[in-house]
């Protein structure tokens, strides 16, 4: 689902963000000759899932969209009726 892969490549950015806090800090007190190459790599590990997450959103989107289309293609005169009365409140329910 939509909701489940969106939490999952969110909390994977988080943690990511999280992890490269503390390899950063490790590496700058241990080796600091690779302090240039920390917010590459930060940026990596924080943008790819956001990166992804904003992929994964395009296609629900767009899967939303081509199946309400295909929807409203096949739906009768009727029920085209049916749901703007009830979206407007013309009828009681």
């Amino acid at each position: 689902s939509s909701l489940q892969s969106d939490v999952f490549w969110h909390t994977t950015a988080i943690g990511n963000a999280k992890s490269s806090t503390l390899m950063g800090l490790t590496l700058a007190a241990t080796q600091p000759w690779l302090i240039p190459a920390l917010p590459i790599a930060a940026v990596a590990a924080v943008g790819a899932p956001y990166l992804v997450l904003h992929q994964s959103k395009k296609k629900c989107e767009e899967a939303t969209s081509e199946l309400t289309d295909k929807f409203w293609a096949q739906a009768e005169p009727y029920v085209f009726v049916e749901a703007i009365e009830n979206w407007s409140g013309l009828t009681k329910l």
